[in-house]
């Protein structure tokens, strides 16, 4: 608790350092979408709130937080779902939350707390894994990030409970406690020859061994900041 607290302080502290170094211009005005994105315009059957926009694409803004499973549609009427907003399910109750296909980006702190979440699926095409996302889902064991995301952002699995995961060639930046306080952690591996990770990515993620290969800035990381390594082809 006291590492998560002080996890969480570093994170405020942390998002001015990075905040021009955000998850790329290709998502800079989604970004702005979600996080004006607060009170529902509509919701569906389900008690799913959104909020419409002009150009016939909607962002879920809220959710049934005590449901036990959480399905996402890809359409509200004729608008596609595209974003989620800032912590929309933040401190939910649910063990499964299922997103549609149509989601572009995983917003700051969007499953933050859920401490429940066993399942989540991150749908091909998203681009960034947002600031603190999952930070605190303590039961989440594993997840499968889609091989277009080219950034995890600070604190993204931050406290996690995630033993094994899989970094895909696409992602170019690993920011700093991106996998933090994750004392479950056992193998990162890196698909990639470029990726950078950036200080303190692993930071009191003591049993962690990272699997790249030889001539990779993932293996010359390792090295560096005396962590755990194993060598790919």
């Amino acid at each position: 608790m006291k590492r998560l607290i002080v996890s969480i302080l570093a994170a405020a502290m942390m998002a001015a350092t990075f905040a021009s170094c955000g998850p790329g211009n290709a998502s800079e005005s989604s970004s702005v979408a979600v996080n004006n994105a607060t009170e529902p315009d509509t919701k569906d059957k389900n008690g799913v709130g959104y909020k419409v926009h002009s150009d016939k694409t909607a962002t879920v803004t809220q959710v049934d937080k005590n449901a036990s499973k959480i399905v996402i549609p890809e359409k509200l009427d004729d608008k596609k779902v595209t974003r989620l907003s800032k912590s929309v399910f933040k401190m939910s109750k649910a063990d499964t939350i299922t997103l549609p296909d149509s989601i572009e980006s995983i917003s700051e702190y969007a499953f933050a707390f859920c401490r429940n979440l066993k399942s989540v699926n991150l749908p091909e095409g998203i681009k960034s894994i947002g600031q603190n996302s999952f930070t605190a889902c303590e039961s989440l064991k594993q997840i499968t990030i889609p091989s277009t995301v080219r950034a995890i952002d600070i604190f993204s699995f931050d406290a996690s409970g995630l033993e094994t995961v899989t970094i895909p060639k696409s992602v170019k930046d690993v920011r700093g406690f991106a996998f933090a306080d994750c004392e479950n952690l056992k193998e990162v591996v890196f698909e990639g020859d470029s990726t950078q990770i950036e200080e303190k990515a692993f930071n009191n993620s003591d049993n962690v061994t990272i699997v790249a290969k030889a001539d990779s800035e993932a293996m010359d990381y390792a090295k560096e900041n005396n962590i755990k390594h194993k060598i790919i082809k």
